[in-house]
This record gives C-alpha cells, structure tokens and sequence, in this order.
C-alpha cells in the first residue's frame, strides 16, 4: 500500500513538472513590411489563414503588423499583388527577446520601378490599371506614382476606361548607366498638349552631352503617353540653375503643357 502510495505521489509530481515544462509562454510575434510603392497590395498568410490586404508603405517607411502571439514559431509567408499577379516575398527573422519576436520582408527588393505622372486637372476619378495591379486615380490629382515594372507580356498594359498603352518590361529595361528609364503620363482630359524635354547643368559650350536618344519631344492629345524620361520638373519648366553634387554636369527633365496647335488630335 506504501509503495502504491509513493507511485501515485511520484505521477503526479512527473505530470506536474511534464505541464510546467511543456507549457510553454504565448510569445508576440511582428511583422515590419519596408521599401515598397503605395501602389501594391499585400497579404500575409499565418499558420494557413490568410490576411489582409494591406496597402504597402511609401518608399523609406514601415508599416509594422502584429501577427498575435503563439507558443510554437508561427509559419509567415508574404505576398504582393504585381502586374503579372500574386509573388511570393522573401520573409526574414531580425531577432527579439523572449516575449516578441520580430521578422521583416522588403517587398520588390531590387525590383526597378516606373513613373507614372498623372495631370488629373478638373477631372473625376480615374479607374486604371497595370495588368492585375489596380490603380484609382483620385479626382483632381496631379503628381506622381510609382509602380513596379511587368515580368511578362500579359502584365505590361497600361490601362484606362478609354485607352490602352504598352509598358516596357522588366527584362527590356535600358542599363541606368546608358540612357533614363522610361516613365508614362495619364491625361484626365484626353486633350491636352505638352512637351517633354531633357536641360543639361554644367556642360560647357561645345561639349558633347553624355545621354542618347530623344531630348525633346511635343505629345498630341492622347489619354495615356509614352515618356523617353521620367520627370524632375512637373508641369512647371526646369529652373535656370540647379545645384549639383561637386558641381559636376547633371541632367534633368520638365514636362509643362502647351497650347494646342489648330487640328491637334
């Protein structure tokens, strides 16, 4: 009966030790998303729920999300939605203590970018599109956003109700060392006039500029257009002078509207 009596009491002391053991502490764990355009949609799967979306930070900033609190490590995954459709994002664990933990994903890291000017003028919005990224346009808005640049042919069409324009791809960027990347205008209107143009800074006279192709161009009345550069000076001409690093030779591009020539269509 003793020996019944010392196994009962030993059982229950190892249960006891085997719950204190095995229950672990719940410990936080969030999620920091950076670097990535306004323009992406996110969504977070944790343990196989799916979360979100969430609308990506601007460039530079952070949009921190609590996951909850778990006694075992959570599974992350992070997705973005880009122009050819939904891509996984790399997710990495930065350290903690031992009640949070914190991971991070940098969405379209090393991904390059496109501009997309946009002179919404006394217009209402704008319903457009880049592949499976949808963009609204708000009313009245003129400014800039960025979008990330298509992998593949389905997802390079740049889209309005009223217009259609192809995108450079991904693969068929220029080199940044040979020439600007390509940006794109949308015209609420449909039926303005604008010129694009490149301004050297500190060349002397006679010296032959470093950049090829186009350096000034007029654009007719078009919805959506095509631009050789993106833009510094937005609606407005490039200053006389500029201040440059070292004083050394720079370029930089304005846009700025124009009358209308008679018949311009």
């Amino acid at each position: 009966m003793k020996q019944r009596c010392q196994r009962s009491l030993f059982l229950v002391a190892a249960l006891a030790g085997c719950f204190a053991a095995c229950s672990k502490p719940k410990v936080s764990h969030m999620l920091a998303l950076t670097s990535s355009p306004k323009t992406v949609e996110i969504r977070i799967t944790v343990n196989g729920e799916v979360r979100g979306p969430y609308r990506a930070p601007a460039a530079d900033a952070v949009l921190t999300v609590d996951l909850g609190a778990f006694e075992q490590p959570p599974v992350i995954s992070v997705q973005a939605l880009l122009p050819c459709g939904w891509s996984d994002v790399s997710v990495q664990h930065v350290g903690g203590t031992e009640t949070e933990q914190r991971h991070t994903a940098q969405v379209l890291k090393g991904q390059p970018l496109l501009g997309v000017w946009v002179d919404n003028r006394g217009g209402g919005l704008i319903k457009a599109s880049l592949g499976q990224l949808e963009l609204a346009i708000p009313s009245g808005f003129t400014g800039s956003f960025q979008v990330p640049a298509p992998t593949c042919e389905a997802g390079a069409k740049l889209r309005t109700a009223e217009a259609e324009l192809p995108v450079v791809r991904d693969s068929d960027l220029p080199p940044k060392d040979r020439r600007a990347v390509p940006a794109y205008l949308v015209d609420g209107s449909g039926a303005r006039c604008y010129r694009t143009r490149a301004v050297n800074y500190g060349l002397l006279p006679g010296t032959v500029p470093m950049m090829t192709g186009r350096t000034d161009e007029r654009l007719r009345p078009a919805r959506l257009h095509a631009l050789f550069a993106n833009v510094d000076f937005f609606l407005q001409p490039a200053p006389e002078r500029i201040q440059t690093e070292f004083g050394l030779a720079a370029w930089k591009h304005e846009l700025t509207e124009l009358a209308c020539s008679p018949g311009a269509k």
